[in-house]
């Protein structure tokens, strides 16, 4: 956690093992390229991904 309370996903997801369920809610921005490529190699069995921007499904469906 930095000084202005956020988590940084880098610092979480690779102490999480093999998830069967990773739940995403990333800043409109979306995931940066570092915690996308971490979520790949993590290989949940799936991924709910909270966004209020469509755009977003596009980045989605590359994670298919």
């Amino acid at each position: 956690i930095n000084p202005s309370g956020h988590i940084h996903p880098q610092n979480i997801l690779p102490k999480i093992k093999k998830p069967d369920v990773l739940i995403i809610d990333p800043p409109r921005s979306g995931c940066s390229a570092g915690v996308s490529e971490t979520i790949i190699k993590m290989a949940p069995k799936k991924i709910v991904y909270v966004s209020v921007m469509l755009q977003l499904w596009r980045a989605i469906c590359e994670f298919s």
